[in-house]
């Protein structure tokens, strides 16, 4: 396990520059899959003796922005009665780029990931009570990133749950 995620992590700090904004290279959904594929199988097996709600919510917190995009994207679908299968330009990135340029959406982004990251790692390295603190501080820090991003919006004149 330690080898394949050195290797996946060497993959993908390669790939890394090349698909900076202008990207040259995509990965795909080939690529984005089989790594996500990667990354579940991974965290199903662990050789540390952590309790089993940590080793659920640390491939969580490590993943928080997608899943966090996702969870609102089902949610607000539902509440504006669209399939939540269909497909939109509301997501988060969506969103970031109508308030800024490419490159600095991506950054933040990246930020978010890096932070979720680190919490992910520090969860897995501490005791229980400490990782529950942890994952509370990853998941109130998101609420208050998508909080500040809809009231950015709303001083800008954005509402996206008027969009088609």
């Amino acid at each position: 396990l330690p080898f394949l995620a050195v290797a996946l992590s060497g993959a993908l700090i390669g790939f890394f520059p090349h698909n900076m904004h202008p990207a040259k290279i995509f990965l795909g959904d080939t690529g984005s899959l089989t790594i996500g594929f990667l990354i579940a199988a991974m965290s199903l097996v662990s050789f540390t003796k952590i309790s089993t709600v940590v080793s659920i919510l640390v491939p969580v917190a490590t993943l928080a922005l997608p899943v966090a995009d996702t969870m609102l994207a089902v949610i607000r679908r539902k509440r504006l009665n669209r399939n939540i299968f269909q497909a939109d330009r509301m997501h988060i990135h969506h969103r970031l780029l109508n308030l800024m340029p490419h490159g600095r959406a991506s950054q933040l982004l990246l930020i978010l990931t890096g932070y979720s990251s680190v919490l992910g790692l520090a969860m897995a390295m501490s005791e229980i009570s400490t990782s529950v603190w942890i994952f509370a501080l990853l998941v109130g820090t998101l609420l208050l990133v998508i909080a500040s991003l809809r009231i950015v919006e709303r001083s800008s004149g954005i509402d996206y749950l008027e969009e088609e």
